[in-house]
């Protein structure tokens, strides 16, 4: 029987990307290359004719991110790894409409590099580090840079889910005044925050709301440094001096209506 060769047949596949047969073999193993240079190695013929082998370099997560090529895996059995739930994650609060209007996220954006899965996935395994049950990683841009609005190697760290709550100010939850801070109905000011272990404290009455608020970040501050101390052993050296870097900075410049 004649042997059947198949190089230079075209097709599309269900990205709507054409893609042309270089290497046939067999139809258990054939070569094929995007026009945009990718080539998959290996592959099946019946996965050529029905369009069914994906180029992993074209943005499908939101129209952003990409998979790429490389050796992290998106899942393992059923379930998403970690490094793949962490960059999705990241890509949702940059670019999906429910993020839109958080203040903790607008203008946000993640750098080039890490639109690529494969090289996230890299910098998260690299940095990532062992907690207890009960605590969690979460990745954060705003604590080694304040005021950054970039997800990117150079920006951000991975913090115990429970100091990473503790240390920030989310802008979003502040009321009318500055946060911590409540006006009550005498005209005076009463200041309140969260304690170690998520308590709330309440801080005292004030006359002015800058005195409330001055109560309040003297309270943060002592708190983020009871718990960051609590993590001294367990996170990295750039964790800790991060955090108190940004304790320091942030909750003794901070203006009432910022």
């Amino acid at each position: 029987m004649q042997k059947i060769d198949r190089t230079g047949e075209e097709n599309i596949n269900k990205q709507g990307l054409k893609m042309q047969i270089i290497r046939y073999k067999n139809v258990h193993d054939i070569d094929i290359q995007f026009e945009d240079g990718i080539i998959v190695r290996h592959t099946y013929y019946q996965y050529f004719k029905k369009g069914n082998i994906i180029n992993y370099n074209i943005p499908t997560y939101l129209g952003v991110g990409y998979r790429g090529y490389g050796p992290f895996k998106t899942k393992v059995g059923v379930s998403h790894t970690e490094e793949y739930t962490k960059w999705g994650s990241m890509l949702t609060r940059c670019y999906s409409d429910k993020y839109i209007k958080n203040q903790n996220y607008i203008d946000c954006y993640v750098c080039d590099e890490w639109k690529n899965y494969q090289n996230f996935a890299k910098w998260y395994s690299e940095h990532k580090y062992i907690l207890s049950k009960d605590d969690s990683l979460e990745l954060d841009k705003d604590i080694k840079v304040i005021g950054n609005k970039i997800y990117s190697p150079d920006t951000c760290l991975l913090l115990p889910h429970r100091l990473n709550t503790i240390v920030l100010d989310r802008k979003n939850d502040r009321g009318n005044y500055a946060l911590g801070v409540q006006k009550i109905k005498s005209g005076a000011y009463i200041a309140s925050c969260n304690g170690v272990n998520g308590e709330k404290i309440y801080l005292g009455r004030f006359e002015s709301e800058e005195e409330a608020s001055n109560s309040y970040n003297i309270a943060k501050k002592k708190i983020i440094e009871i718990v960051v101390k609590q993590y001294k052993n367990i996170i990295p050296d750039e964790v800790y001096d991060a955090v108190m870097k940004y304790k320091e900075i942030y909750y003794s410049a901070r203006k009432l209506q910022e």
